[in-house]
Order: structure tokens, then sequence, then C-alpha cells
């Protein structure tokens, strides 16, 4: 190969470009209720996030927040996530894994639900992981909130 620097140059800019942080205005609900207004390193995600990082100015220096430090987060007029703690079923979907038993099972996580319609009686969630994508609701009256049931098994 005539030109091994320049190969080795396009690999290390792809690297250091997929790196880059988006600091995009934003806020975090701290876990007294207080709202911290600042930047959010917004990487729109396709999955739930499990951390987050936030500057209370932009040229500050990154905070890590996650579950265990704040009840929500907003990227403004883009997404907004609340901390739940929520069943999350663990069948899969991909073709080639299914069950052959309609037995599904879950476990208990404290994720950030991605807030889809607020509405005067309902809430509407999404929670994006490697397996699938969950749709939860909630009843704003009691507070109860339910996976949308989706799952795929093999009859016979």
């Amino acid at each position: 190969m005539k030109y091994p620097f320049l190969l080795v140059l396009i690999l290390l800019s792809t690297a250091f470009a997929s790196a880059q942080s988006n600091y995009t205005p934003g806020y975090v609900v701290s876990l007294n209720g207080d709202t911290s207004k600042g930047f959010i390193d917004y990487k729109g995600w396709e999955r739930n996030p499990d951390n987050i990082y936030f500057k209370d100015d932009i040229n500050g220096s990154a905070k890590t927040y996650t579950t265990a430090n704040i009840n929500a987060f907003g990227v403004a007029g883009l997404e907004y996530y609340e901390k739940r703690t929520v069943p999350v079923s663990t069948d899969e979907i991909d073709i080639n894994k299914l069950s052959t038993s309609p037995q599904v099972d879950y476990v208990t996580k404290t994720v950030f639900l991605r807030v889809l319609n607020k509405g005067k009686l309902l809430t509407l969630y999404l929670f994006v992981d490697d397996l699938k994508k969950r749709y939860y609701v909630t009843d704003n009256t009691s507070g109860e909130i339910q996976e949308l049931g989706f799952h795929m098994y093999i009859i016979g």
C-alpha cells in the first residue's frame, strides 16, 4: 500500500468525529424538584440514555447525571425524559431468538423513559434498549404505570 499514513489519518478522523459533543440548551430536574437550566450533550438517542452530560455554562465543565441523582431532564424543544421504576419485559422479538412459550419474564429497572405524550388523564412513554421498543402508559390520577405488551413466540 502506497499511502498507509493517509489510511490511518482517515480512520482517526472518523473516530474523533463520532466522539464530538453537541451541547444543546436543556435542563435537569433534581431529586427535590429544583430545575437547573444549562446545556445537555444531546446525542439524538436511539436507545434511552443511562446517563447524560450536563453543563451549567456552555464553557463550564460537564457533570454526569443518572437516575441516581436526577428525576427528569429535557432537551429544549426536542425530548423530555422522566425517571421511572418499571417492569421491563425480557422476551426477544428477533425472529431467530423467539421462545416457544408465551411466558414473559420481567425485571424491575429504574430508567429514563421518554415522554411521548402527556395528557390530562394519561401519559405515554417510550423505552428502547438492545432487545426492543416498549411503550408504557401511566394513569395520571393514580400514578400506576404499565407496559403495553408486545410479545412474540413460536407455536408448535
